[in-house]
């Protein structure tokens, strides 16, 4: 691929993505569910499903490598530049700058996945460094089920200490054969159209795995990204609702600082700073008109969504907006 196709590339790509973060999970289940509704499948049938279960595991990795890359507050973005043979052109350059893409979209659509080795290495390169990590398979032996926190503490906004079960893997060695061994009968079925080679037995012990790795795996980056944040839609929405607000919260503050700025620098008079709180508290009332009328209009566009579903939104909503009004006092009081 030459470099100046490379953000249609990526373009098109994130274009058919269908919204899920951790992509090929969902189709993962629906493959798994369309292939028990076959009664006798075919030979061939049963190799095509290799082939999906392969794309369905690299899709997942990829995007678990974006999330880490694009997390704020993490190092994974500076650990990407151990990501060789990555590309820039002003194209590129441009779309990061203006938000069109990310680098985690950059990097995880420009690496190859292809088997475990690559796999390994991948995931290698952004977690090295971090706390108690000796490779993939050590981190996959020791990950436990993480436990919901209670729910009294997610509805008062408490962060409880995580809290973890039984280890989700007991046999990592044979975890990892089995997806070296999808991708070595994608390549097969792929490639050579061979497809006598996988039997119906195999291919459902090779579903069974590869939910287990995507399950395991989303365990490693959550427990990492976003520790003691509920697994749960109910939990998850809640706690998402309540950190934006959080942000929000961060405003008025923000604003009084500002003022008193200005009040130190410009030498203002008592009357004109009364004048300038009155108007900013008058902003902020607007400003908060316009996310409830941002918020109806979402409502507008997703019809029927309730409960945890509008609960995500609102909270994705609020925190996007909360964050703008934030740059902008920010960017005023660098230039004051």
């Amino acid at each position: 691929m030459n470099k100046k196709s490379k953000l249609s590339f990526i373009s098109e790509k994130k274009s058919r993505q269908d919204g899920w973060e951790y992509s090929g999970w969902a189709e993962l289940a629906t493959l798994h569910s369309g292939y028990l509704a076959l009664k006798e499948p075919e030979q061939y049938q049963t190799s095509l499903h290799v082939i999906a279960i392969a794309s369905c595991i690299e899709a997942f990795c990829k995007s678990c490598l974006k999330i880490l890359i694009d997390e704020d507050g993490t190092p994974y973005l500076e650990r990407a530049k151990g990501f060789k043979d990555i590309a820039f052109d002003f194209e590129l350059t441009r779309a990061l700058s203006n938000k069109e893409i990310t680098f985690g979209d950059l990097v995880s659509h420009s690496i190859s996945i292809s088997g475990i080795d690559q796999i390994i290495k991948n995931f290698d390169t952004l977690l090295n460094g971090d706390k108690n990590y000796k490779g993939l398979k050590d981190c996959i032996s020791k990950t436990r089920e993480f436990i919901e926190p209670p729910e009294e503490s997610v509805m008062a906004g408490v962060q409880t200490k995580p809290e973890f079960g039984e280890l989700l893997v007991a046999k990592p060695d044979k975890l990892l054969s089995d997806i070296n061994e999808i991708f070595s009968a994608r390549h097969i079925a792929a490639h050579e159209a061979n497809f006598k080679l996988v039997q119906k037995e195999q291919l459902l012990e090779w579903f069974e795995s590869a939910m287990l790795f995507m399950s395991t795996t989303f365990e490693i980056i959550e427990q990492r990204i976003r520790p003691g944040i509920s697994r749960s839609a109910f939990g998850s929405s809640v706690q998402a609702l309540i950190n934006a607000e959080s942000i929000g919260s961060q405003i008025p503050t923000l604003m009084q600082e500002l003022i008193t700025t200005w009040e130190a620098n410009w030498d203002i008079d008592q009357n004109t700073s009364k004048a300038i709180t009155l108007k900013a508290e008058e902003a902020t009332s607007a400003y908060s008109n316009y996310i409830q009328k941002e918020l109806e209009i979402q409502n507008l566009r997703v019809g029927f969504i309730t409960g945890n579903g509008y609960r995500h939104l609102e909270a994705k909503t609020r925190k996007l907006l909360y964050e703008a009004r934030i740059s902008y006092i920010n960017q005023i009081k660098s230039t004051t």
